[in-house]
């Protein structure tokens, strides 16, 4: 378990570094909490998605719980049926705003809508390939 929260942890030494660039961290933020997010996402069964947004609020913040992080970035769970669901409506209002006439264009879009709902919850190319079918089912 711990190696794989180091490896975790290494893997988000970037996305760290862009927020220590941007942000100043406040006097009681350790490297340690990093850790413990990533226990945290492990125990909760999250994806490790979601510490992308969770990061930044735990640098400013680092005495908050970390469920009280997940409400301060209005985290919910959802299933890919869930979210799977939402796509024949946001298609239908794509079509009306569209500036492209490309099925790219409209993936694009929709992930753009969707893909926050995903983080932590289902893998990104898991929700583009669910998407693409609907899409192509619709045609």
């Amino acid at each position: 378990m711990a190696f794989l929260q180091g490896l975790l942890v290494h893997s988000w030494v970037r996305p760290l570094k862009n927020i220590e660039g941007k942000r100043k961290a406040h006097k009681n933020f350790s490297y340690e909490k990093i850790y413990g997010l990533f226990a945290f996402i492990s125990k909760k069964k999250l994806l490790p998605s979601v510490a992308k947004v969770m990061l930044p609020v735990i640098y400013e913040h680092p005495d908050m719980e970390f469920g009280s992080v997940l409400t301060a970035i209005d985290f919910r769970k959802y299933t890919m049926n869930e979210i799977v669901d939402q796509v024949d409506f946001l298609y239908k209002k794509f079509l009306q705003i569209r500036y492209s006439e490309t099925e790219k264009a409209a993936i694009d879009w929709l992930m753009g809508q969707l893909h926050r709902q995903a983080l932590g919850n289902i893998e990104l190319t898991e929700l583009k390939g669910e998407i693409e079918n609907k899409i192509r089912k619709g045609k």
